[in-house]
């Protein structure tokens, strides 16, 4: 009777493990076959990554940087806006890395360079968001222009980086060689994002998107770019004698205020509307320093010959180049 249990014991097992075997085959199958066509999945999406990256100088950093966020995310747009992301995200880094070098720098001039890179690094960034913002106001109808303006940007950001690079010219310390160590892949990155807008086009049509009614503006003379809204551009077709003052410099103390400068404390920043500084005849020997907080900012002036600013600022006397300039960062400009 002993015995006989025994048998039945283990001929229960027996069944049970000839049913695990069975299941455990039958899975290991099912998991075979259904890896199938994520391997097809994840090569089309390979391909498409690859043929994405086709006009970019810098492929392998293209399919490479990609292939680790993409995904199996074969849209174009969706590509494009993942680019200019990781750029930012390189561009952060050497951001973040000329602070650290900063510190150890003891060369004024190298820690004068120093600092002005993360100035421009800012702007580069900032450049780089505002392409991204730009990307959802996309379509096919205004691709030209859109691809225009996208370009301008990028290619503010290529030159960014290379004017921190030159601020080291001259500078006896490693910096340089660190900065330029730091800065090489987001270079590459921001290479590959001007080469794939320029051909955005023509990765259209290879991703089959062909048929979309691409409909091409005509561009005279008289345009303005795709992100000037139509009130801008009625401000802009107006004469400085149309227009209404938000704020007057005047330096006879007929305005509100005698000097740019003193006029910027009154202009709101992050502004969503567009504010009018009018700044009557006279020479004003000041550095403008405008920066990104002042949105919609528009100067009037009385002319080139009437209304004049000057801040004779030189590279000789000790200031970079790229801040030479007498009027600082982009703004909206009527003079007659």
């Amino acid at each position: 009777m002993g015995k006989a249990a025994v048998l039945v014991v283990s001929a229960v097992v027996l069944v049970a493990c000839v049913a695990t075997v069975g299941v455990v085959t039958v899975s290991n199958r099912q998991a075979a076959d259904s890896s199938k066509p994520q391997m097809a999945e994840l090569s089309t999406s390979q391909k498409n990554i690859q043929q994405f990256c086709q006009p970019t100088d810098y492929r392998q950093t293209c399919e490479t940087t990609l292939s680790s966020v993409a995904g199996d995310n074969t849209d174009p747009k969706d590509l494009v806006e993942l680019v200019f992301n990781i750029t930012i995200d390189h561009i952060k880094k050497a951001f973040d890395h000329s602070s650290t070098i900063q510190e150890a720098a003891k060369d004024p001039r190298t820690s004068e360079a120093l600092e002005n890179c993360r100035e421009l690094l800012d702007y580069a960034i900032g450049d780089l968001r505002t392409s991204v913002d730009r990307l959802e106001d996309f379509s096919m109808e205004k691709i030209d222009k859109f691809i225009d303006d996208l370009k301008v940007w990028i290619s503010a950001t290529i030159t960014y980086q290379e004017t921190c690079l030159d601020g080291f010219e001259g500078a006896d310390t490693d910096a340089a060689a660190s900065m330029r160590k730091a800065l090489n892949s987001s270079a590459e990155l921001t290479s590959n994002v001007l080469a794939i807008v320029t051909s955005f086009g023509d990765t259209l049509e290879k991703f089959e998107l062909g048929n979309l009614n691409r409909k091409l503006l005509a561009v005279d003379a008289e345009s303005f770019p795709s992100w000037v809204s139509g009130g801008k551009r009625r401000l802009l077709q107006q004469s400085p004698a149309e227009l209404k003052p938000d704020v007057t410099v005047a330096q006879d103390g007929s305005g509100d205020v005698t000097t740019i400068a003193d006029a910027l404390l009154r202009v709101p920043q992050n502004s969503a509307k567009i504010v009018v500084m009018y700044i009557k005849e006279g020479v004003y020997n000041e550095k403008v320093e405008i920066g990104r907080s002042y949105t919609n900012l528009m100067m009037v002036g009385d002319g080139p010959t009437k209304t004049k600013i000057t801040g004779s600022l030189n590279f000789i006397d000790g200031v970079a180049t790229f801040k030479t300039a007498t009027v600082g960062t982009p703004l909206i400009k009527i003079a007659t």
